[in-house]
């Protein structure tokens, strides 16, 4: 599955949609990237403790998050990522179409609604 948009290792292209995004967004929901940046800044921080007092990190359902990609700690650990088949096989290709490592996670697919993963 291929990623759509053009990605560079640290953003969108920067073509002026980013931009005109962010204006927009801001103008409808004033605060939300100060908001998003806080948020994120808070979850990276509780992220590099845990990987500070762990051998591994496992992510359910991580989506398109980053943070195994952003935070250099992250590859002194395991880590594993769970989430559908379909999401990860996007995410890879996003990864790799943006030229990011991600040889350092393990991608374990898993059918939320059908499978339990205490039994695998």
């Amino acid at each position: 599955m291929p990623c759509s948009g053009r990605v560079t290792s640290c953003h969108v292209a920067s073509d002026g949609v980013a931009e005109r995004v962010v204006r927009e967004y801001e103008r409808r929901f004033p605060g939300i990237f100060g908001h998003v940046a806080a948020r994120t800044k808070i979850f990276d921080a509780a992220f590099e403790d845990a990987v500070a007092a762990s051998h591994q990190i496992v992510l359910l359902g991580a989506g398109f998050d980053s943070r195994f990609f952003r935070v250099p700690a992250a590859r002194g650990v395991a880590c594993y990522e769970i989430d559908t088949l379909g999401t990860q096989q996007r995410k890879i290709a996003c990864l790799e179409a943006a030229g990011i490592a991600h040889n350092h996670v393990a991608f374990i697919p898993v059918d939320f609604g059908r499978e339990n993963l205490f039994e695998r």
